[in-house]
C-alpha cells in the first residue's frame, strides 16, 4: 500500500472559550428495539481521543486596592479577544462582567472539562491551579468507571503544565533575571526594606516602594535576586506608593533590595493535538490511562460485575447528567474519537486514530470538511 503525505491545515471541531456546546451520540437515533453495537458492548474496552484544550483560567488579576493600583497587570479584563483563553475580570471591579457571570473565578481553579460521558464511563479533564494571577490553567486526566453499585476513579499527574522559563539572549532588557540565558524572574519594580516596626527581623511583613503599580499582587510569590524564594503575599495595606505586605512566611533582613517575582507563565497546550487513550481491562479488572503514548496511571477495579457503557446517549464536550452542565463545558479542539473493543497494553500512533473497523465501538472524525461519524 502506498501511503500519500499531506500537508496543511489540520481541521478540528471548535469548542471556543465561552461556549455552551457538545456532541451527542443519541440513544435513541441508533437503538430501534434492542441495544446494538456501542450500548451491547460488554468487557474490555478502549477510547482514545485526539484534542486540544485551551485555558480556562485566563489573565487574571487581585490587587485589591484599584484606587491605588490604577495599572492592573490584566489591563482589568484580560484577553478579551482571544477564543483560546478566558477573559478574567480584576477583582476589585464590582460591575457583573460576561465572563464572571459565565464561570467565576472560584469555578475555574476547579474546572472539570468533560471529554467523554457515558452511563458508566466518564474521562474528564480537570484544572488544578489555585489562583489565575500569573497561573494559567494546568490540567490532569480523571476517568470514572462504573459496574453495579461500585464507581472507580483514576487519576494521573499534572501533564498540561505552564512554564515560566523563555529562552532569550541575556543582553535582552535588564528587567529579568537570567539562568543559563533563560528568562527566569521578572524585577517586581518594588525595593523593601522592613517597616520601622517591625519587632524582629523574623517578621513576616515588609514595606516596599512599589514603582510598577499592580505587580503587588496578593498570591504572588517573591524572590531574591539569587532565586531564593522569600514568600507569597497572603495580604497588603496600601498608601501612595507604597504597600505593607504580609507574607506567608518570614523573611530575612532587607534593606532596599530589589524583590523579584516570576516571569509570566506561559503554556503551549493549545498549539497542538494530544493524545490520550484510556483502557479497561475485564479478565484483570484494571484501568489504564496513556498520554501521548505513555502509560501515566494504573488502577484496579474491585467490582466483579461486567460493565457495559449504559443504555443512554453518549455526549462528548459536556457531561449531561450533571446537574451543573456549564461547569463540565469542554473548551478546546476536538480531532478524532475512537471507542474499540479490547484493551489496549500500549499506544503506538498519537497523531491519528487508526481504529480496526471490525473492533470499533465508536469513530468520529472532525479532521474532514465533511463530519463523518461511524457507529456499529
Amino acid at each position: 500500500m502506498n501511503l500519500i503525505p499531506y500537508a496543511g491545515n489540520q481541521y478540528g471541531l471548535k469548542f471556543p472559550v465561552l461556549c455552551d456546546g457538545y456532541v451527542s451520540v443519541d440513544y435513541s437515533d441508533n437503538i430501534a428495539s434492542e441495544a446494538r453495537g456501542i450500548w451491547d458492548h460488554e468487557g474490555s474496552f478502549t477510547v482514545e481521543m485526539l484534542f486540544v484544550p485551551y485555558d480556562v483560567n485566563g489573565y487574571g488579576s487581585n490587587s485589591q486596592a484599584a484606587a491605588v493600583y490604577d495599572r492592573p497587570i490584566n489591563g482589568d479584563f484580560g484577553h478579551q479577544t482571544s477564543q483560546k483563553t478566558m477573559p478574567s475580570r480584576e477583582k476589585n471591579i464590582s460591575t457583573t462582567t460576561l465572563d464572571e457571570g459565565y464561570m467565576p473565578t472560584t469555578n475555574r481553579l476547579s474546572h472539570q472539562m468533560c471529554l467523554f460521558s457515558s452511563t458508566n464511563f466518564k474521562l474528564y479533564l480537570i484544572n488544578s491551579t489555585t489562583t489565575n494571577v500569573n497561573q494559567p490553567a494546568e490540567y490532569y486526566f480523571e476517568a470514572k468507571l462504573t459496574t453495579g453499585s461500585t464507581t472507580s476513579t483514576i487519576r494521573t499527574p499534572v501533564l498540561f503544565k505552564s512554564r515560566n522559563t523563555h529562552s532569550m539572549n541575556a543582553s535582552a532588557p535588564t528587567e529579568f533575571n537570567y539562568i543559563n540565558n533563560q528568562v527566569h524572574l521578572m524585577d517586581s519594580g518594588f525595593n523593601a526594606t522592613y517597616p520601622s516596626s517591625a519587632a524582629s527581623p523574623t517578621t513576616s511583613k515588609m514595606d516596599i516602594i512599589d514603582s510598577n503599580n499592580g505587580r503587588a499582587q496578593i498570591g504572588t510569590k517573591l524572590y531574591k535576586s539569587d532565586g531564593t524564594v522569600m514568600g507569597t503575599i497572603t495580604a497588603a495595606t496600601y498608601t501612595s506608593g507604597r504597600a505593607l505586605l504580609t507574607l506567608d512566611s518570614n523573611v530575612s533582613s532587607l534593606n532596599g533590595e530589589d524583590i523579584y517575582i516570576e516571569a509570566p507563565r506561559e503554556i503551549t497546550y493549545p498549539l497542538s493535538p494530544h493524545h490520550v487513550g484510556v483502557s479497561y481491562h475485564k479478565a484483570s479488572n484494571s484501568i489504564n490511562i496513556f498520554y501521548n503514548g505513555a502509560k501515566v496511571s494504573t488502577l484496579k477495579h474491585t467490582d466483579t460485575n461486567t460493565f457495559s457503557f449504559g443504555n443512554a446517549d453518549i455526549t462528548l464536550g459536556q457531561d449531561r447528567t450533571s446537574s451543573s452542565k456549564r461547569y463540565s463545558q469542554f473548551m478546546g479542539e476536538l480531532h478524532e474519537v475512537a471507542v474499540i473493543r479490547g484493551s489496549k497494553n500500549s499506544i503506538n500512533t498519537t497523531t491519528t486514530l487508526l481504529p480496526q473497523y471490525n473492533d470499533t465501538l465508536l469513530y468520529v472524525d472532525f479532521e474532514e470538511a465533511d463530519i463523518w461519524v461511524y457507529t456499529q
